[in-house]
């Protein structure tokens, strides 16, 4: 089946954010439709399905929110080189299998099938991630990557212990370290600005999550505030008006993390999507609710 790059599209939900990003920074048109490009011709089939209504969000937030500030960190535009392109199309492959290890670490029962979706997943990510590093001569890293899909399996197992830190949070999708470890190499520093995005976005997941982590047994952190505030669950008024002051709290403490380390850098693409984040911050304030 061919692919063109006009057959990529934002999702509605994507759209929004996708027409201010192009404003911003318009090579961010090229390089997305690049990458859907690169990522339909490997699978074409797993991109029909992902292009689906019901799935096309998640693809964009894995092409757009994961795939344009890693391509900042590493230093595009201004370093547009093929590898570029390779990379962010194995990154979305290891986004996937990150989905599917998630789902099944969180589960209390063993679902066959979605552990049938993790193998395939797993090979597809594995095999085009070697391909990539052979084609440009980049030296195995199968450990660390093997330590990195550990990290998350272990990091889960302990959240249904202990919440993980704020600071902590991207343990939780190491998968998305393997990238910018083993084939881009965008060094510790800037690695350090993707973890503390990835807390954020992570927090903001959370966040959006709170039922559900609860009646799962999942002891998040915005879980762990409420279990704190609220021992005997009667979920009064006040109650409820404190978890979102702290809710609040802790989003301006991951976005400052954020800024600090990006140290007035440019990031035309990040800076932006981590306004989203701060409209988070600005819906849990006091503002935001009837008196």
């Amino acid at each position: 089946m061919g692919f063109s790059q006009s057959q990529w599209e934002p999702s509605p939900l994507m759209e929004a954010t996708w027409t201010r990003l192009v404003v911003q920074v318009p090579q961010s048109a090229t390089l997305i439709a690049s990458v859907a490009d690169r990522v339909a011709g490997i699978d074409h089939r797993l991109w029909d399905w992902m292009a689906q209504s019901e799935h096309s969000y998640r693809r964009d937030n894995y092409l757009i929110r994961y795939g344009l500030p890693l391509a900042e960190l590493y230093g595009w535009p201004d370093r547009n080189d093929p590898l570029l392109v390779e990379a962010l199309s194995v990154h979305f492959f290891w986004a996937l299998t990150w989905r599917h290890l998630d789902n099944i670490v969180d589960s209390h029962a063993v679902d066959p099938l979605e552990v049938g979706r993790l193998a395939l997943a797993l090979y597809r990510a594995s095999r085009v991630h070697s391909e990539v590093a052979l084609r440009f001569g980049i030296p195995s890293r199968s450990d660390e990557v093997a330590e990195l899909i550990l990290l998350l399996c272990t990091t889960a197992h302990s959240e249904r212990i202990a919440p993980v830190r704020r600071t902590d949070i991207w343990r939780r999708a190491a998968p998305f370290l393997i990238v910018p470890r083993t084939l881009l190499g965008i060094g510790d520093e800037r690695e350090q600005i993707y973890q503390a995005y990835i807390n954020l976005d992570g927090l903001s997941h959370d966040i959006h999550d709170l039922l559900d982590d609860v009646s799962r047994g999942i002891k998040s952190l915005p879980s762990s505030w409420f279990a704190e505030l609220d021992p005997q669950s009667a979920f009064r008024r006040g109650i409820v008006d404190a978890w979102f002051l702290k809710a609040a709290h802790e989003v301006a403490a991951a976005l400052d993390q954020v800024e600090r380390l990006m140290a007035g850098a440019p990031f035309r693409a990040l800076r932006l999507l981590l306004q989203e984040s701060e409209d988070l911050k600005q819906s849990l304030g006091p503002s935001s609710r009837p008196p």
